[in-house]
């Protein structure tokens, strides 16, 4: 008396990293009602990768010796990497003078990075806050590893600060004073002039 063959149906094959050990997805068929069989397998994986290979290596219980394992009994497969959830908890301090860059981005960790509007590439963070800011839309993320991913974006946006006003004397008399600018940003310069009357 021959071993029956087993028949193996193969399902799903690609997964999403979860932390926990992936193997195919497999039906198992040509068992006779009443028997005692289970399959062992080895090859599975838990990080994300490809071009993993699961094998049914074995057939064991009280009728094991009645049956053989089929030719396809290997299959590949795939993890993904996971996705991940936009940081959430994001703060922000605006600039507190034009052009001062004293913006600062809170409640950021070393697991995010960030970039400012108009560049692809991100920077790390490696504190609790970004400082020194200057106007502006940024765009920070959880950054990706082997296993993830990296997150959508979170958008900021640090507002400009103040001017500095700068004010004339009026009503003079005897002399006239004028200026190039009304009004001046944080390190930024202009002229007055002073002219007195004949």
């Amino acid at each position: 008396i021959e071993q029956k063959g087993i028949d193996i149906s193969w399902g799903n094959t690609a997964f999403v990293y979860d932390g926990t050990e992936k193997f195919p997805e497999y039906i198992v068929g040509g068992i006779i009602d009443g028997d005692v069989v289970q399959m062992t397998h080895t090859g599975g994986a838990t990080n994300a990768g490809y071009g993993y290979n699961g094998a049914i290596s074995g057939i064991v219980g009280e009728d094991a010796g009645n049956y053989k394992l089929p030719s396809n009994s290997n299959q590949n497969f795939s993890i993904l990497k996971a996705d991940q959830s936009a940081p959430a908890g994001i703060g922000k301090t605006d600039e507190t003078v034009s052009k001062k860059a004293d913006g600062t981005i809170t409640g950021v960790d070393a697991t995010m990075e960030y970039r400012i509007e108009g560049e692809n590439n991100y920077s790390a963070i490696a504190g609790s806050a970004i400082e020194n800011l200057a106007a502006g839309k940024y765009y920070v993320r959880i950054k990706g590893d082997s296993n993830h991913n990296a997150s959508p974006d979170t958008a900021v946006t640090i507002a400009a600060g103040r001017k500095f006003k700068i004010t004339l004397p009026k009503n003079t008399v005897g002399y006239t004073v004028t200026t190039t600018a009304e009004e001046a940003d944080y390190g930024g310069t202009f002229n007055v002039t002073l002219t007195v009357h004949e």
